[in-house]
């Protein structure tokens, strides 16, 4: 594959290429900056190596980290006996990536239906199985298109399109997105804290004036009243609900002790 056509609502915003490891992109119009406003400021041509894909901003989220990167080699290897380039990437997503951009020409074979059928909760091992190389190529093509934009060690599939820290309209105008990363990483880890930053703080170090600020942008009224609201419950229901769907106890007691300084700062007064 020679060439790939980056599109979104339709309109034709950039062409990339990949030569002897070399990527060339390019911009179709100076306005279409906007997509990638930090990293394409001043870019209209650009060229870079394919393992600095992140210097071009507009398809970095596109693209699986290292474990979904995995999946996907997995199975391209299997299929067409050879490891997928960048553009190969690109294309095996094709219409099926996060958000507004699609890939052309698209790999019409990642668009086919399967008859496969699995509940969520065997997804964690099936990924496993796949990983391991112990599973049908068919799963492996499955499971690297669900992780097409969301990479990570984590059994999950895209069920949703707006999942971003930062959502941009079709007028280039960019907001912030009001739910993101509300799991915590697990117990297991070097990430074993809540991934969740509000006003650049950690949530064991929120300030009522970042509460205020972030609800402001989200236009969320009320928000202090709202998350005294929010820690009752986690008060009254949350050990309940973490029995009931077999949450470890040590990843609850993490999370109430994360919280604990919320919970000073923002709980209503007896």
């Amino acid at each position: 594959m020679e060439l790939v056509k980056i599109k979104a609502w339709n309109d034709e915003i950039a062409l990339i290429s990949e030569i002897e490891s070399k990527i060339i992109f390019e911009l179709q119009d100076k306005k279409f900056s906007c997509f990638s406003p930090i990293k394409l400021e001043h870019a209209i041509f650009s060229e870079t190596s394919s393992s600095n894909i992140d210097e071009l901003g507009l398809i970095a989220d596109s693209i699986s980290g290292a474990y979904g990167k995995t999946y996907f080699s997995k199975y391209y290897t299997n299929e067409f006996g050879r490891l997928p380039s960048l553009l190969d990437r690109l294309s095996f997503i094709g219409k099926n990536g996060l958000g507004a951009l699609d890939f052309e020409p698209s790999d019409t074979s990642s668009d086919a239906h399967s008859d496969i059928s699995f509940s969520l909760s065997d997804f964690k091992h099936q990924s496993i199985e796949v990983y391991n190389g112990n599973s049908s190529n068919e799963l492996a093509k499955i499971i690297a298109k669900s992780n097409s934009g969301a990479g990570g060690a984590k059994a999950k599939g895209v069920v949703d399109y707006n999942p971003l820290t930062f959502l941009m309209d079709e007028d280039c105008n960019w907001r912030y997105s009001p739910a993101y990363d509300l799991t915590y990483s697990g117990t297991n880890s070097n990430l074993n804290w809540h991934q969740l930053t509000i006003d650049k703080k950690p949530t064991t170090d929120v300030r009522s004036l970042g509460i205020i600020k972030i609800a402001k942008l989200c236009d969320v009224k009320n928000p202090l009243e709202i998350l005294a609201q929010m820690i009752e419950v986690k008060h009254t229901s949350l050990r309940t609900l973490c029995t009931k769907y077999a949450v470890e106890d040590v990843l609850v007691d993490m999370i109430f002790q994360d919280t604990n300084k919320v919970d000073k700062t923002f709980r209503r007064k007896s």
